[in-house]
This record gives C-alpha cells, sequence and structure tokens, in this order.
C-alpha cells in the first residue's frame, strides 16, 4: 500500500493543479471579455476614452501576474501589444482602426483558453 500512496499523491497534485489552472484561466479570460465587449462597444459608439483604455490596461497588468505561470509569455506580450496598440488609436481618435485592432485582440483572448484546455487534441 505504500508504494501505491506516493504516485497517487503526485497525480492528484497534478490533476488538481490542472483544474485549478482551467478555473483560474477562464475566470479571467470570462472578465477580460466581458470588458472587451464593452469597449467595443464604446469604441463603435466612438465615445470609448484613453482613461478607460487605462483602466482596461492596469486591469489586464494585474491579471497577466497569474497568467505568466500557466501561459507562455510571447502569447501575453502579444496580448500586450494590441492592447496598446488600440490604445493608440483611441487616444488619437481613430476609432474604425481600434476597432479593428480590439477585434483581433477578442480573437486572441477568445481562443487563447481552449489552447490549454485539457482535452485530447492538446495531449497529442
Amino acid at each position: 500500500m505504500k508504494n501505491w500512496l506516493i504516485p497517487l499523491l503526485f497525480l492528484a497534485l497534478i490533476v488538481g493543479g490542472g483544474v485549478l489552472e482551467q478555473v483560474t484561466l477562464s475566470r479571467q479570460f470570462e472578465t477580460f471579455d466581458r470588458e472587451l465587449d464593452a469597449l467595443a462597444q464604446k469604441i463603435e459608439q466612438k465615445t470609448a476614452t484613453e482613461e478607460e483604455m487605462d483602466e482596461l490596461e492596469r486591469w489586464w497588468d494585474e491579471a497577466k501576474k497569474v497568467m505568466h505561470t500557466y501561459i507562455p509569455h510571447t502569447e501575453i506580450r502579444e496580448i500586450d501589444y494590441w492592447l496598446a496598440e488600440a490604445k493608440s488609436l483611441v487616444r488619437t481618435g481613430n476609432f474604425e482602426l481600434a476597432d479593428a485592432k480590439l477585434t483581433v485582440l477578442r480573437t486572441i483572448t477568445s481562443a487563447l483558453p481552449d489552447n490549454f484546455r485539457i482535452n485530447f487534441e492538446n495531449l497529442l
């Protein structure tokens, strides 16, 4: 019985860590998606402000501190770039291009959690 206890403990830790990762990523990106949707509506209406972009960027800066433990830095950096570009375009009042950048950002953030979800295709 003792021979099986340690491997079972490690298996439980691995499974528990995987579940924690999935829950954390899902919650963070659901929140991010809601914020991006609200911002996209304001950009569409041409009422988005740089302060709102700053607020979203501050939220993302805090969220990504945890995300770095689960997601490669290159994927996070890509979100940083698209968010900074959209912010710059909102600052200059170029809402059409800001909308395009935000659309790409929304696509990235909606696909990213699936890339790390525990499923058969990701295991191969």
